[in-house]
């Protein structure tokens, strides 16, 4: 049989979750007609939906707690008109107001966002896209590291894709395996 860690969210598949520092919560995406994120105690109980995505939101996804758990930084995905626009957001959970931190230029977006530990940097997944439709294939991959407070990306790396699917470093002899453009 299914098990379902918050069965009582009805929608569809749970996925993408991630703990919260204090390890009380989880957050996780819900997939139905779009992907929304909801939040719960690790028990399962006391869920509820904080982002929602409406047309012409496509998705909503891979939230990631703050390191003080008081935010969640996640990626949304837009139709305009056929087009994809990716934004980085941020949840306040105190208030459940969000903020746009970035906006991918056409034909790039946002995938994984993750915090560094002292919370005033956000890694992410800066793909290149086939076209500028939202669901557009994925053609290049690099790491980016956003400063929060400046809204900018500050450093990229690069990696390469291979089929299937797989993202691998590309390690250049005398180059450490930071993401250094440099190298």
């Amino acid at each position: 049989g299914e098990h379902m860690a918050f069965p009582m969210v009805s929608g569809g598949e749970q996925l993408h979750p991630d703990w919260s520092p204090d390890g009380d919560r989880l957050s996780f995406t819900v997939r139905g007609e779009t992907d929304e994120i909801w939040i719960g105690d690790a028990d399962g109980s006391d869920t509820r939906k904080v982002v929602e995505c409406q047309d012409p939101c496509a998705w909503a996804d891979e939230a990631a707690w703050s390191p003080d758990g008081t935010s969640l930084i996640y990626q949304r995905m837009v139709s305009n008109d056929g087009a994809g626009v990716s934004t980085l957001e941020i949840l306040d959970l105190a208030t459940d107001q969000a903020r746009i931190v970035l906006t991918a230029p056409a034909g790039r977006a946002f995938y994984q966002p993750r915090w560094s530990p002292d919370g005033t940097q956000v890694v992410t997944e800066f793909v290149t896209m086939s076209g500028t439709a939202f669901d557009s294939d994925v053609v290049g991959v690099a790491l980016a590291i956003v400063d929060v407070a400046a809204a900018r990306i500050f450093r990229t790396g690069t990696l390469r894709l291979s089929i299937p699917m797989r993202v691998l470093w590309l390690k250049r002899e005398g180059c450490s395996p930071s993401i250094s453009t440099s190298c």
